[in-house]
């Protein structure tokens, strides 16, 4: 499992994973986002192209998944 993120340097306001743990076809792999009412939802389509093409989702190291959900839910709760 792969996490990204688009914090940094602010809170972040999205989080994807993409079901990939080595070898070839990463561009391919279901992928999901996480939301606070639903939590992880799929598919989420074309993730891997925007990650590549637009910068701003970042790689996250597993251990901060947690913290970036927080961040994603506070965020929520302010708007």
């Amino acid at each position: 499992m792969r996490y990204y993120s688009d914090g940094g340097p602010g809170p972040a306001s999205r989080l994807v994973r993409v079901h990939h743990d080595g070898g070839g076809g990463w561009a391919f792999a279901p992928a999901e986002e996480w939301g606070v009412v639903i939590g992880w939802h799929e598919p989420k389509s074309h993730v891997q192209a925007e990650i590549l093409a637009l910068g701003e989702l970042v790689a996250l190291d597993p251990a901060d998944v947690e913290r970036v959900k927080q961040e994603i839910r506070e965020r929520y709760a302010y708007s």
